[in-house]
């Protein structure tokens, strides 16, 4: 009795190997599935945060900064600080990154207190007088700096991906002291 007990405990773990490794080639692609999502949402989580951080921190920068002479090169400098402040994100190797900056100056008239946006995307910088980058909701007469940055951004999960635009605002009130367009 003891030997055919033996090779009954030996048939029936051997059978219980052989669901082990079935269940496991069920489990395992579905788990790499998950764990490949998650890192590349934290990924794309991460590119959100710097570039609200690159939104917030070049409109802050333009609204400190003297406004004079080229407007162009005003707006290309609030632009560079945004690359600056995103990581890498915005950098000139992101085929789809585009940052918007709008100097808004409703009643001005001279070169340098108007309003005035520029798009910065792969295919270089465009200017816009009397346009803004977003409506912000602010009043009328009110002098401030829009910054409003984008890029695409990919969470896959091993056979399915999926592509959207991660975007970031930020308007901030021009604020310049003893600037003579003020």
């Amino acid at each position: 009795m003891n030997v055919w007990g033996k090779t009954r405990r030996r048939a029936a773990s051997n059978g219980e190997r052989g669901s082990v490794l079935v269940e496991f080639g069920l489990v395992v692609p579905i788990f790499v599935t998950l764990v490949i999502g998650a890192a590349t949402l934290g990924l794309s989580y991460n590119a959100n945060n710097s570039l609200n951080n690159a939104a917030r921190e070049s409109a802050r920068y333009g609204a400190t900064l003297a406004v004079e002479g080229d407007m162009s090169a005003w707006l290309s400098q609030v632009a560079d600080a945004a690359v600056l402040a995103a990581g890498g994100e915005l950098g000139n190797e992101v085929p789809s990154r585009q940052i918007c900056v709008a100097y808004v100056h409703p009643a001005g008239t001279a070169t340098t207190d108007q309003t005035v946006a520029m798009v910065r995307s792969g295919a270089g910088d465009t200017l816009a007088t009397g346009k803004t980058c977003f409506g912000d909701g602010r009043p009328d007469n009110e002098r401030r700096v829009q910054v409003a940055v984008s890029r695409e951004s990919t969470i896959q999960a091993v056979v399915y991906g999926s592509i959207f635009e991660v975007e970031a605002k930020s308007v901030v009130v021009y604020e310049r002291a003893g600037d003579a367009a003020s």
